[in-house]
C-alpha cells in the first residue's frame, strides 16, 4: 500500500536513511515527508517517524480531494510548510467526507499532510509513541549498565542495517541493549562479549524479556570467536575501561574487529565516539552513509552505514 511517514524533526536525514533501509523505494515528498510503498506492519519498527497513513487521496488544495465516506472519523493536520491554518483545513476536509466527526475514539483518523503547495490525505495507521520501548528502558531491565543503548538507538541502529528477516550479530554486546531491540522485531540476534560478567548480564536480560529463544550469547573474545555468518552486524563499540577494552588500545582492537567482521557479514551498522572513517576504510569497509546525533545532554555519537 501506498503511506505517507513525516519524519522527526530531530534530525531528518537520520529518519529518513531509517526509513529508506526499511522502505527501499520512497520518494521524498519534502523534508519531512516520504511516500513509501509497503506494508503498515513494519511502520512498528521505526523509531524516527512521528505520523504515518495510508495515501487515500492527493491533490493542489483541500478542494480538490475527493474523499471516501467513514462510520466516524477525526481530521488531523501535519502541515510541514505553508501558511495555512490547520483549522481551516481540518474544516475544509470534514466538510467533504460523509460521516459522523467524533473527536473521541474515531473509527478512523483522517491525517492530511501538506507542505503548503499540495495535500496529502491518509488514513492515519501509525503514530510513534516511546510507551512501546519504556519497558526495556535501561533503567527498567533485570540487569543495568551505564553505557548501555537506550531501546531508541538500539533499535535505530538495527534498522539501519535494511534486515527485515534473518540473522543479527552484536560482537561486543555488553548486556544486550542491541540485541533486545533485534529480537523485539523478529530477529535472530547473537551476541559475543569478553566480559564473562556482561555476558551473564545480556542472556538475563533476554529471559526477563523472555527473548531467550531468539538471543544466543557467547563469552568469547571475538577476535578468537568463530561464529557463522549473519545478514548484518551491529554494535555500539566500546570505549572505555568499563566496557571491555581488557587492557588492550582502542584503535588497534576496532581496526583487527573490523577486519574479522568481514567473515561474519557484509553489512555492518557501528556506532563509536569518535570518526572511524579511517579505520573502517583501512579494514576494507565501504561507508555509504555516516552520521553525527546527540544521545543526551552534550554526548554526541557517529553512526556508519558500512558494506563490502
Amino acid at each position: 500500500m501506498k503511506l505517507v511517514l513525516q519524519l522527526s524533526r530531530q534530525d531528518p536525514a537520520l529518519a529518513r536513511a531509517e526509513a529508506e533501509a526499511l522502505f527501499p523505494k520512497a520518494k521524498a515528498l519534502h523534508s519531512e515527508l516520504l511516500l513509501v510503498d509497503g506494508d503498515a506492519k513494519t511502520l512498528g519498527r521505526l523509531v524516527m517517524t512521528r505520523f504515518a497513513g495510508k495515501l487515500v487521496a492527493e491533490a493542489s488544495n483541500c478542494e480538490r480531494l475527493r474523499l471516501p465516506a467513514y462510520k466516524s472519523f477525526a481530521v488531523r493536520v501535519s502541515r510541514v510548510a505553508g501558511k495555512e491554518s490547520s483549522s481551516a483545513i481540518i474544516n475544509s476536509v470534514a466538510a467533504r467526507v460523509k460521516g459522523k466527526v467524533r473527536l473521541d475514539k474515531p473509527k478512523t483518523v483522517l491525517r492530511v499532510f501538506t507542505d503548503g503547495k499540495k495535500y496529502w490525505a491518509t488514513e492515519q495507521v501509525y503514530e510513534h509513541s516511546a510507551k512501546g520501548l519504556a519497558p526495556r528502558d535501561v533503567n527498567a531491565r533485570l540487569v543495568f549498565h551505564p553505557t548501555s543503548l537506550q531501546p531508541k538507538y538500539g533499535r535505530l541502529l538495527v534498522n539501519l542495517t535494511g534486515v527485515r528477516k534473518g540473522k543479527i550479530l552484536d560482537p561486543f554486546c555488553g548486556i544486550g541493549g542491541i540485541l533486545l531491540e533485534a529480537a523485539d522485531m523478529g530477529l535472530s540476534a547473537r551476541g559475543v562479549e569478553i566480559s564473562e560478567e556482561y555476558a551473564e548480564g545480556a542472556r538475563e536480560n533476554a529471559w526477563f524479556y523472555r527473548m531467550e529463544k531468539k538471543i544466543k550469547v557467547d563469552n568469547a573474545d571475538f577476535l578468537e570467536w568463530g561464529g557463522g555468518e549473519f545478514d548484518a552486524i551491529v554494535t555500539d563499540l566500546p570505549y572505555g575501561k568499563s566496557s571491555g577494552l581488557f587492557g588492550r588500545e582502542r584503535g588497534e582492537l576496532y581496526l583487527e574487529a573490523f577486519r574479522k567482521m568481514k567473515k561474519h557479514s557484509k553489512v555492518l551498522v557501528v556506532m563509536a565516539h569518535g570518526d572511524l572513517r579511517p579505520l573502517l576504510k583501512k579494514a576494507g569497509w565501504k561507508i555509504k552513509q555516516r552520521f553525527e546525533m546527540y544521545v543526551h545532554r552534550s554526548m554526541r555519537r557517529y553512526i556508519h552505514v558500512c558494506s563490502f
